[in-house]
């Protein structure tokens, strides 16, 4: 039951920690241009602007937030395992 507890609380707080850093990362690229259209449509490298550089840039986060999930997963996977097993050998 220790095991069980300890199973949701580390699925609790990383999937807040993933939701608040995901959303505060993607909901800034419109507040961004909303608030900043200036410094958004400058040219940075060559003639890419800063807006642009920042969309591309979620395409690659997105595969990093799938990644470091599915790395979490794996280990929450192992932990629920141990628990069944601990479930299992008390009945």
């Amino acid at each position: 039951m220790k095991e069980l507890k300890k199973w949701r609380r580390e699925r609790k707080i990383f999937l807040i920690k993933m939701t608040l850093i995901a959303f505060i990362f993607y909901i800034s690229l419109p507040l961004s241009i909303g608030l900043f259209p200036d410094f958004m449509s400058k040219p940075r490298i060559d003639w890419i602007s800063f807006a642009w550089i920042y969309s591309f840039l979620q395409v690659f986060m997105t595969w990093l937030f799938g990644w470091i999930y599915w790395l979490k997963a794996k280990k929450l996977d192992e932990l629920l395992i141990e628990v069944e097993h601990e479930a299992g050998a008390a009945e």
